[in-house]
């Protein structure tokens, strides 16, 4: 894929810190979290259903404001630097339906001054899945279909830093272990990617965090 449109911006991650970052909404969600994960490394966050795993990975992507604390990328606010975060939710996949799967991709990667013919490109060459359904309105795809285009979104404008809150739903196993494997990939084949994902009933071989009680511990394997 071209880096044309890439030109002048930086993407290479040295660490990702999560400075004492507290969040409350009617209670605490959050006190005090701090984490680093350090460039060419994966990240498993772990808890319960309402322990503030999604809110974190909103704070981390730019999405939400903490309460107090601070996430910085290279030692520079992350917020300032979206364009090098790529940030998939566990909510809808945020789709406009009577659009085909395709010209979704077209519309989103204009937001990111991305041409159609990169985005056909990148489609062509950095596919996860072999998606046989592009020129589909996504209003007839299924939702494992969407939570595959959802993921191959994300990527497209070639972060440095992903943000993934529980990325295999949805997904057969076939497909989990692809993605998976492709993800680690992508991590290790440029210098400087990172990635921190949520899931229930997972087992990583990357460091594993959990919320536990409001905090953020690491997990002793």
């Amino acid at each position: 894929m071209s880096r044309n449109h890439l030109k002048g911006r930086s993407t290479e991650l040295k660490m990702l810190r999560i400075s004492s970052v507290s969040k409350a909404f009617a209670k605490p969600l959050l006190i005090d979290a701090s984490m680093d994960i350090p460039a060419g490394t994966g990240a498993l966050l772990c808890g319960p259903n309402g322990a503030g795993k999604s809110t974190l990975l909103k704070i981390i992507a730019g999405v939400l404001a903490p309460d107090s604390g601070q996430v910085f990328l290279d030692g520079l606010p992350a917020y300032e630097q979206r364009m090098r975060l790529a940030f998939c939710p566990s909510t809808s996949a945020g789709f406009y339906r009577r659009l085909t799967a395709r010209q979704n991709l077209h519309y989103f990667g204009s937001l990111y001054s991305l041409s159609r013919k990169t985005v056909d490109r990148y489609i062509a060459e950095a596919d996860i899945f072999k998606i046989d359904y592009w020129n589909l309105p996504t209003e007839r795809l299924s939702d494992g279909m969407l939570q595959k285009i959802k993921l191959v979104r994300a990527f497209m404008h070639q972060p440095a830093f992903a943000i993934l809150d529980e990325p295999f739903n949805y997904l057969d196993r076939e497909s989990k272990d692809l993605f998976l494997g492709w993800l680690r990939g992508w991590c290790a084949r440029k210098s400087g990617r990172s990635y921190i994902l949520t899931q229930h009933s997972l087992e990583l071989p990357e460091k594993n965090w959990a919320i536990r009680q409001f905090r953020l511990e690491a997990v002793v394997q």
